[in-house]
């Protein structure tokens, strides 16, 4: 937006002292609503009251809000990265209006938010099943050594039984979403960080 020149903050005074409106001062100097409001503000002038239509029909503001309900499924990261690009996409092309380009950075807004909350419930979710992975080797492992020390075959049957079913209940094998991407993290934290020798660069700098 062009700064305003001395000429044209004259202009404006004398348009506004004719009771010119918002509406058609912004279309005189081709320039939005917020901006002429603006300028009038740091010209320390009075901005004009536009007329208001009266309307029996309640706007979205004023007719009562339901309460939002839960979705049945959350979106997976990867789902939500395509709505992500899928926005970009669109920004890129000819034609958005205004509205549409609000409605768009409320949504890109939006997915953003839902990374990050998904992202750090993701992690929190690893360490947590971590923990419980460890605390469930541990109990293996005593139960292992009870079955082994055991007297008799009924107590061995009895700690085999309980071994059996801690190998049977191993949640954190299951394939689910969290797990696709919390094995793509930790690829990432795992990949070595390939470097060149000193003497190989000092050798292709030479060259």
């Amino acid at each position: 937006m062009p700064y305003w020149t001395e000429g044209e903050e004259h202009e404006l005074m004398d348009l506004l002292q004719q009771g010119a409106t918002i509406e058609a001062l912004a279309q005189h100097f081709s320039r939005s609503p917020e901006a002429i409001r603006l300028k009038i503000r740091r010209l320390g002038l009075a901005i004009p009251e536009g007329k208001k239509e009266v309307s029996s029909t309640p706007t979205p503001q004023q007719a009562a809000l339901e309460p939002l309900k839960p979705t049945d499924d959350l979106i997976s990261m990867e789902e939500a990265l395509k709505m992500w690009l899928a926005v970009i996409k669109r920004l890129n092309e000819p034609g958005i209006t205004g509205l549409e380009l609000k409605r768009l950075r409320l949504i890109l807004m939006s997915l953003k938010g839902y990374a990050v909350v998904q992202a750090d419930y993701y992690l929190r979710l690893r360490n947590l099943e971590e923990e419980i992975k460890e605390f469930h080797e541990h109990l293996v492992e005593e139960f292992t050594q009870e079955r082994d020390q055991a007297e008799t075959d009924e107590k061995r049957a009895f700690w085999q039984q309980r071994i059996d079913e801690l190998e049977r209940d191993k949640p954190w094998d299951q394939p689910s979403d969290f797990h696709v991407w919390a094995r793509r993290m930790d690829l990432r934290d795992r990949t070595p960080v390939i470097t060149l020798p000193r003497r190989l660069g000092h050798r292709s700098r030479r060259r």
